[in-house]
């Protein structure tokens, strides 16, 4: 089986303008498609579809429980570092750096409390190169004018 890249993940919320609101200020997503309790967005190749649940409760104890702990965006160490000067200047609380031995990693919550992980290898990976970065921004910009 020969595959490319997760193409999104899924994640419940409570209130979806909200949801896209935090996504568009902080990584810059838009909206690729509305349905009634659902809406895709995106930002380059990445998607998330937010689940519109309204009356949903967070997941007590999730180090207990069978889930997803997180995603992650990956980065250049660069891109790291001016994320954590932009979320410190947005006042955004965010955990880290951390360095796990391969990468440096910051940790930060949506709205309705799912980690999101940023992270920059040490050594660069061939998905963060410059020419695959603009061919996003380009992909992005396409789809926002479509």
């Amino acid at each position: 089986m020969d595959i490319d890249i997760i193409d999104h993940v899924a994640l419940t919320t409570r209130d979806l303008a909200t949801s896209l609101a935090w996504y568009q200020k902080i990584f810059g997503f838009i909206v690729l498609h509305r349905w009634t309790t659902t809406w895709m967005i995106t930002s380059g190749r990445i998607k998330i579809g937010l689940f519109l649940r309204p009356n949903a409760a967070s997941i007590d104890d999730i180090d207990n429980k069978i889930a997803i702990q997180h995603f992650a965006f990956l980065m250049t160490s660069e891109g790291l570092s001016a994320a954590q000067q932009f979320l410190k200047q947005s006042g955004i609380a965010f955990d880290g750096p951390e360095d796990t031995g391969i990468a440096d990693s910051i940790f930060l919550s949506d709205p309705d409390g799912h980690q999101v992980e940023l992270t920059a290898y040490h050594v660069p990976s061939p998905a963060v190169s410059e020419t695959n970065l603009v061919k996003d921004c380009i992909a992005s910009r396409n789809l926002a004018s479509s």
